[in-house]
Order: structure tokens, then C-alpha cells, then sequence
């Protein structure tokens, strides 16, 4: 099973306490945004302080590993916000990617049903950015998929 993890902090935490296995990640879907190794650093110290406790270099492993691997998703490095993702925490910190994967493609269809609906009408231009957006993330999703 591959899972998707809505919390950068929470889920390396729950990845070191055995919550999730790490081969199951698919990848961590965060807020957090950082470009430089010094931000980096930053955040970490503040995870160990406030997430990590008791467990610091492990988590500091894991989340080396992540970053090396590229399953950290930093939507607000793409120009995106984590309001796409946020909702989704509704369901819980970890989601199964195929559910993820599901909501986008309805999302996409939706979308892409109304701009059939309303082709030429005010408003065609957000539903493209919607409907671009949505198939940004399934092509995320569908990312290494077996």
C-alpha cells in the first residue's frame, strides 16, 4: 500500500513511533516550504523541538531520507497553496495515494464537465486554472505508479 502523509512534522514522527512504514510512502505532502539548506536547518531544529522530542536523530533520518528521495511535496515551491490539501486532512494525517489520486481525477472531471457545460461563459478561465491544477496532481499522483 503507498501513503500519503499531510503533515511534514507529524508524519516523520509517526513513521519513527512504527505508525507507518517508511517503504509505504508514497510521499509527505507539506506546508512547509524551504529552498536553502539553512531553512532546512531551521525547520528541523524547530521539529526536534517541538515534534521530535525523545526521538530527534531518528526523525532527523527519516526526513533526511524523504528529502533524498523526493517524497517531500512543497506545494507552495510550485506556486500552489496547501489550501488544495488541506481539506483532505479532514480524512486523517495519512491518506492511501489511490484515494488522493481519486478525488483529483473526480475533481478534473467535474471540472471539465462544466467548462463543456459553460464553454465561452464568464468564468471558463478559473475553471482551466482548476482543471490544470487537477491534472498537475494526478500526474504527481500517478508518479512512479505500479
Amino acid at each position: 500500500m503507498a501513503y500519503v502523509g499531510l503533515s511534514l512534522s507529524l508524519c516523520v514522527r509517526d513513521i519513527a513511533n512504527g505508525v507507518v512504514a517508511e517503504n509505504e510512502v508514497f510521499a509527505v505532502i507539506t506546508s512547509t516550504k524551504y529552498v536553502s539548506s539553512e531553512q532546512i536547518e531551521v525547520i528541523k531544529e524547530m521539529y526536534k523541538a517541538h515534534y521530535w522530542l525523545g526521538k530527534e536523530d531518528l526523525c532527523n533520518r527519516i526526513f533526511d531520507r524523504l528529502r533524498q528521495y523526493g517524497k517531500v511535496i512543497q506545494p507552495r515551491t510550485m506556486g500552489e497553496s496547501f489550501a488544495l490539501v488541506n481539506p483532505m486532512m479532514l480524512s486523517g494525517l495519512w491518506m492511501e495515494r489511490e484515494a488522493i489520486r481519486k478525488h483529483w481525477l473526480a475533481a478534473a472531471q467535474r471540472t471539465l464537465t462544466l467548462l463543456k457545460t459553460n464553454w465561452g461563459k464568464s468564468g471558463c478561465e478559473v475553471m482551466m486554472t482548476d482543471l490544470r491544477r487537477a491534472c498537475q496532481w494526478i500526474a504527481l499522483l500517478n508518479r512512479y505508479y505500479v
